[in-house]
């Protein structure tokens, strides 16, 4: 069974089943996270506008510029370029492709930062207006752009054409977590934790900043070539949301394996949810598959709403016990719900051994480091994704 978040056929299937109004069910495009900047997420369709509007205001370049007027400049730490463009970049390879267009290893050729490598994500615009996305694709470069954390992508500018979207980020050439996890087969409770533990930080930075991320997973975790890791892929992210925890989204959303209980019973959901598929993908790093997994979806969700996992033997008793507090089927009584907030799971005995000042400060090291050259070393870009950038492919 395919990993990748639920598509709008199952969405509005599951809308429909939970009793949700049809613009209640949200998804992701269907595509792993092969892509270093994310490959895009979806939702219901974005308004629009007729024929007429369009030609009387400059057609349909005019009207695509306008649905993503928002889209342009530099970003947060340098001042606003609305002249920045394609030719200021080398183009180096081409790295990941996804349902919307394509991400590019390029060096930055003028300017601040000149010199420097840096992942541009190319979107569509038609692709993105025809599959409903202008909503969520305006709202993850919103919250990139927002957004300052160390394990959490940092998007650097963001310009447009008149047919196309281009989201410049930093570039992380270790690969998902996903790549390493199926490599080595589980992870050490060690290693499990040292990245539980920067997850943790960005999760957490989200939500101190109103946000609720919805999708986490291992496809959605990169690597630098030293062995931190950043969280990607916000465009299922809710943001906007004064009490994170307060029970009040409604939009079903997320991928399958992950899902949290709430969700698929048809009630109103928190931040919550985000700590549910943080203990999911906990379990999963040290034991190599999802707690509740089966290839039956309607089984697994079965298994989501009413059994409790199976606690593998070779999982200590702090492992077991933070897996416990945060897959619990309640919301409200699941770890990191209560009053001390995030604070309930970095205090647990399992995270007892990280110093989260120095984790913080990038000061602890990682437990494992990537073999790769250097920075445009492709060795963790799926072969099929690496070739050489033509002057003409974006």
């Amino acid at each position: 069974m395919s990993r990748e978040a639920c598509g709008p056929a199952f969405a509005k299937g599951e809308a429909a089943r939970l009793k949700l109004p049809p613009d209640q069910a949200a998804y992701a495009a269907p595509a792993r996270s092969t892509s270093k900047a994310g490959d895009g997420a979806g939702g219901p369709a974005g308004g629009g506008g007729g024929a007429a509007a369009a030609e009387e205001e400059g057609g349909l370049s005019g009207m695509l510029k306008r649905m993503f007027s928002g889209v342009t400049g530099s970003v947060k730490s340098h001042d606003m370029d609305h002249k920045l463009r394609v030719a200021d970049f080398d183009l180096l390879k081409v790295v990941g492709k996804g349902a919307f267009g394509k991400v590019m290893l390029v060096r930055k050729k003028t300017g601040v930062d000149k010199g420097g490598i840096f992942a541009m994500k190319v979107l569509k615009k038609s692709m993105i207006i025809a599959k409903g996305q202008v909503e969520h694709t305006n709202s993850e470069r919103s919250i990139l752009r927002e957004v300052r954390h160390p394990y959490i992508v940092c998007l650097r500018y963001a310009f447009q054409s008149d047919e196309k979207l281009y989201l410049i980020t930093d570039y992380y050439s270790g690969g998902s977590l996903f790549y390493h996890l199926r490599k080595a087969r589980g992870f050490s409770e060690n290693r499990t934790r040292f990245y539980g533990a920067q997850l943790l930080l960005a999760l957490a930075h989200l939500h101190e900043n109103k946000i609720i991320y919805r999708d986490l997973k291992l496809e959605n975790v990169l690597m630098d070539h030293e062995g931190h890791i950043a969280l990607t892929d916000f465009g299922l992210s809710k943001e906007g949301v004064d009490d994170v925890f307060e029970m009040q989204l409604s939009t079903f959303c997320g991928t399958a394996e992950y899902i949290a209980p709430e969700l698929l019973k048809g009630q109103k959901y928190g931040a919550a949810v985000d700590w549910w598929s943080f203990g999911v993908l906990l379990y999963e790093m040290m034991g190599f598959k999802t707690p509740f997994f089966d290839k039956n979806r309607k089984l697994m969700f079965y298994n989501i709403i009413n059994n409790e996992p199976q606690w593998q033997p070779h999982f200590s008793s702090t492992a077991t016990s933070v897996l416990k507090g945060l897959l619990v089927k309640a919301p409200q009584r699941r770890l990191g719900s209560g009053p001390d907030g995030n604070g309930e799971i970095k205090g647990h005995p399992f995270f007892g051994p990280i110093d989260w000042d120095k984790l913080r400060a990038r000061e602890l090291a990682p437990p494992f480091r990537p073999d790769v050259k250097n920075i445009l070393d492709p060795k963790f870009v799926p072969r099929t994704y690496v070739t050489r950038a033509h002057p003409h492919a974006i």
